[in-house]
């Protein structure tokens, strides 16, 4: 991905169709930068916020990571912002992995939901091992069925240290929890009540 130092204002750049955002780390002053809009959410796309990848800038070649991405809401999440972190091929990286549930469809058939509980796990991986998300096929679960951390450790890659508490869950399989309506309830108190009121007013 090939990066431009910025001079313009942050609402010029965003007016060409690109998008603002610094890179720094070891070794390298940080650094003022715009990209293609397009590139920066190919970028988050493929790498997430975990994997590194190769950036141009000035003639120079890094490798770097996605630290932070800023959206706007208002924008259909379109990117507003980035931070680019440089690393070396010898430097350890620890960052939130997220947590995705595969095939939750299968499971809604049923009339059950999928409570991801851990939205992201936090991790410790060499540079170029990291992976861009936890996926967890919970296609076959049933209620009660769950995953904890201690379950991640034994499927991960040996690339990857996990440094949660194994006890801690990860996602649950749940039946949907039945709500009492009291509307009618209220109303037949409501109807009794009034009827009592006359009889009285009778007597």
């Amino acid at each position: 991905m090939k990066l431009e130092l910025r001079k313009e204002s942050v609402k010029e750049v965003r007016n060409a169709n690109m998008v603002p955002g610094i890179v720094y780390g070891k070794k390298i002053d940080t650094l003022v930068v715009k990209v293609e809009e397009k590139l920066i959410k190919n970028a988050l796309n493929e790498f997430g916020k975990s994997k590194t990848f190769k950036v141009e800038l000035d003639g120079k070649t890094h490798t770097v990571y996605l630290k932070e991405v800023q959206l706007d809401a208002y924008r259909g999440n379109k990117i507003i912002h980035f931070d680019l972190q440089k690393v070396s091929e010898k430097d350890k990286m620890i960052t939130h992995i997220p947590v995705v549930a595969l095939h939750k469809d299968a499971v809604e058939k049923r009339k059950l939901f999928v409570q991801i509980v851990s939205t992201t796990i936090e991790t410790e991986y060499g540079v170029g091992k990291g992976i861009t998300s936890f996926d967890i096929d919970v296609s076959n679960f049933n209620a009660g069925d769950a995953v904890y951390v201690k379950d991640l450790v034994a499927k991960a890659s040996k690339d990857l240290r996990i440094l949660e508490d194994p006890e801690k869950m990860v996602l649950i399989v749940k039946e949907p929890s039945i709500k009492i309506e009291r509307t009618e309830v209220a109303e037949e108190t409501t109807e009794e009540e009034s009827e009592e009121g006359t009889e009285e007013t009778k007597e």
